[in-house]
């Protein structure tokens, strides 16, 4: 469906919805009011009067994403067209009040809105229902550099409906080969600095490919440029806050007006607050404390007491907790539930500190601390702060002080009266949503994440969404265990009760199931714990599977293990000793048992002492057994990310290519030589199973680089080396047996490395093999599993 047709569409079904919201309007008119004016409309009138709560209900109705069926909740959007027909009712209430000249019967105007509502959550059901059976959803792809977790956010919100997550990259990988874009119909570009964002973005605009980007904050300074023309040439204007003193004029007296009418309409129930406050525990009513405002200035922002007198006799400055915050009084719970607190502040308003609309005024300590952090957070004090503003309305009390400044900047760098309405209009609707005042995780004083180094900027380091949990009060733990599932029926269960039998009990367990064809996401589901929590997603590859478990752990550190290997009950205790004993080290591993399937089992090495840690991750790879191996291993969540995660795509080896590049960054590994895990090799569906040809690309190419490097010592680039022979030789005779003769033959003229005696003799079998009919090489392949 092209794209006309689709807003065509979409148009028509949200004109439906004006026309049902009007009809209870209409029928109260021609039936109630119409009749008591002063001077009764001819046809034409009455049509006008419905004409314009027809448009006055379009524009609220936008106002208050009430048309949005696509992007919001069915409880959202009936919400937003609830609050678009009220605001709508009551405005022509005032016109029919001044037409009669007397206060009319509000009671066929509240059944007139109680049809309304009832219409509003049909329509939003059954435009919902409709869209998605109608537009199945995008096929998307996620480009990331300082921010990741956007598919995890994408399935909180329930937009998997509408974009299809199709695969996650780094936006190095994607800028290696642009064309895996053209697969999709839309792309998330998440915290990419704006040189390798342009180049996807020119590449996906040339091939009609939708973008939607996550900006970082020059792009939002940027977005306020204003065009002109110079030496015949295009410019782009930036400057800071320099408004039209016209705009100021007209915005002060705006203040002026509203703040005065509200705190005459409003008088009683501020009287009403200060007696409840006053009676409660006989504290102060008010509550006065130093806000920031525009250039730094420093005034007493006046609120009504929600908290205890003694809420902060330390002397520390901390944000609220929320609801759970043990300094809020019984009263304060419901003033700041319904922003009654807020109300004194418009005297503030009226004295000239704040204005009805600007950034929020933060504390000097608090803001100190994030300008710690983040200089730039100094920015958003360019305008005068005020009661609501952007942030407040788009954002909640605990936003993260990133994002909450790009909310601020996006106000500052587009400043109009006609924005200012729309924010105060849309106050109202935030009024009454209780996670807009939801607060920071119990121990913090501000809503700063602790992963949050992006505001610096630093391409170093990364923004994680995940902290939505630690904004939620989830319990934290020490460690992650992920579990990618496809077709494991037979031992997903045995894999599970292994890990919750651990006797070091600090964890949590994320399964994260890739398509699996067969009953293994039942059988895993069939294991109940708190501590496991299960994700699905199409077939994407187990790196895919890995990646989506490590974005959404708590966990510090994270433990792997696959779906058809066993841990003994004492891993993870004897990880925590590795942790606390070598903290120098990202890298723990211990000892395991490898399973055949013939009756017979392997020993991993295991060195002396019992317990050490190597220097270098590259002098292990001589073992019989990856000394690093997957179900083994356990590595620092950070380290992963700096690492830039398991590279979607490769079919085997994606372990070993990860822990290379951990290894990279920190050569060290924690080891213990006891016996602690038990690898199934025989397992069916594992990867050696899935693939004719054994092709461990990345990994490769890791060690061919590691070869080309002088920092290695001659002990290292000889267990490289060796490595490197035994993965080309188990690839070419691989291809070999899979019939792939020309694939071998280009392997072999590609061998890098040291022609040694050893090398000679591997590559003279190969040749061998090589030259031997299919069928006899086919006839060898069931050996492949014993010899490599």
């Amino acid at each position: 469906m092209t794209k006309f047709k689709h807003d065509v569409l979409i148009r028509l079904v949200r004109l439906i919805d004006a026309v049902l919201i009007t009809v209870p309007f209409a029928i109260c008119w021609f039936g109630y009011y119409a009749e008591c004016i002063d001077n009764p409309f001819y046809s034409k009138g009455n049509f006008l009067v419905v004409g314009l709560y027809f448009i006055l209900y379009i524009i609220f109705g936008r106002l208050y994403d009430g048309f949005a069926m696509s992007t919001y909740r069915v409880s959202e959007i009936a919400y937003g067209q609830f609050l678009a027909a009220g605001i709508s009712d009551v405005i022509l209430y005032i016109v029919i009040m001044l037409l009669t000249k007397h206060l009319p019967n509000v009671i066929p105007g509240l059944e007139a809105l109680g049809g309304q509502l009832v219409l509003a959550i049909i329509w939003a059901l059954a435009a919902q229902l409709w869209y998605f059976r109608t537009f199945p959803p995008q096929t998307t792809a996620i480009i990331y550099d300082q921010r990741r977790g956007m598919t995890k956010l994408i399935d909180e919100y329930g937009m998997n409906k509408k974009y299809d997550v199709q695969f996650t990259a780094q936006v190095e990988e994607c800028l290696e080969d642009l064309s895996v874009l053209k697969s999709v119909e839309t792309v998330f570009l998440s915290g990419i600095h704006s040189h390798d964002r342009n180049i996807i973005l020119k590449y996906c605009i040339s091939n009609g490919i939708n973008v939607l980007v996550i900006p970082r904050i020059g792009d939002v300074i940027m977005s306020g440029a204003h065009s002109i023309h110079m030496f015949h040439l295009p410019m782009l204007r930036v400057s800071r806050y320099m408004v039209q003193p016209e705009y100021l004029f007209v915005k002060r007296t705006l203040d002026i007006l509203i703040s005065l009418v509200s705190l005459v309409l409003l008088s009683p129930i501020l009287l009403i607050t200060s007696l409840a406050i006053k009676l409660d525990d006989g504290g102060p009513v008010f509550y006065r404390q130093v806000r920031l405002t525009k250039d730094g200035k420093e005034f007493k922002i006046l609120k009504f007491r929600s908290m205890r007198v003694d809420a902060e006799n330390d002397g520390v400055a901390r944000l609220s907790t929320g609801e759970n915050d043990d300094r809020i009084t019984k009263v304060g719970h419901v003033i700041r539930r319904f922003r009654i607190d807020e109300l004194p502040q418009l005297l503030n308003i009226l004295s000239g500190d704040l204005s009805i609309c600007g950034p929020r005024p933060e504390r000097p300590e608090i803001a100190a601390q994030y300008c710690e952090e983040m200089p730039e957070f100094s920015l958003r004090l360019q305008a005068k702060a005020g009661l609501t503003g952007y942030a407040q309305v788009y954002g909640k009390y605990n936003t993260t002080p990133y994002d909450k400044l790009q909310m601020d900047l996006m106000y500052i760098a587009h400043p109009s009266i006609l924005e200012d309405l729309k924010i105060m209009l849309a106050t109202v609707k935030v009024l009454f949503m209780a996670e807009s005042t939801e607060g920071i995780e119990v121990g913090q004083t501000v809503a700063m994440a602790d992963s949050l180094s992006d505001w610096n900027e630093k391409e170093s380091q990364a923004v994680v969404y995940g902290e939505m949990e630690k904004e939620k009060g989830e319990k934290k733990v020490k460690y992650s265990v992920v579990i990618p599932l496809y077709n494991k029926e037979i031992h997903i269960a045995d894999t599970l009760e292994s890990v919750l039998a651990q006797t070091f009990q600090d964890f949590e367990v994320l399964v994260v199931d890739d398509g699996s064809t067969d009953d293994s996401l039942s059988r895993a589901e069939s294991i109940s714990s708190p501590k496991i929590q299960i994700f699905r997603q199409k077939n994407q590859g187990v790196s895919v599977a890995r990646n989506v478990g490590i974005e959404n752990a708590k966990g510090e550190y994270i433990a792997f293990l696959d779906a058809d290997d066993m841990w003994h009950p004492e891993y993870l205790e004897t990880i925590d000793r590795l942790v606390q004993k070598y903290p120098q080290s990202d890298i723990f591993v211990t000892a395991y048992e490898v399973l055949m399937g013939n009756g017979k089992k392997n020993i991993s090495a295991q060195l002396d002492p019992e317990e050490g840690c190597i220097d270098s991750y590259w002098a292990t790879l001589n073992h019989k057994y990856d000394f690093v191996w997957t179900s083994a291993t356990t590595i620092r969540r950070e380290a992963l990310i700096n690492a830039g995660m398991f590279k979607p795509g490769e079919m085997i080896g994606q372990d070993l290519d990860m822990w290379a590049r951990v290894a990279r960054k920190n050569p060290k590994v924690a080891y213990s030589s006891r016996l602690c895990v038990t690898y199934n090799r025989n397992a069916k569906e594992n990867a050696r199973s899935r693939v004719r040809i054994a092709w461990a690309g990345a990994f490769i190419q890791d060690l061919e680089e590691e070869m080309k490097k002088k920092t290695h010592t001659n002990e290292e680039l000889s267990t490289i080396q060796q490595k490197y022979d035994l993965k080309m030789t188990v690839y070419i005779f691989t291809s070999i047996m899979a019939g792939e003769k020309k694939r071998a033959g280009q392997a072999l003229k590609s061998w890098k490395g040291m022609k040694c005696r050893r090398n000679r003799i591997l590559r003279t079998g190969l040749r061998v093999a090589y030259c031997m009919p299919t069928r006899l090489n086919q006839a060898l392949y069931k050996a492949r599993l014993k010899l490599f």
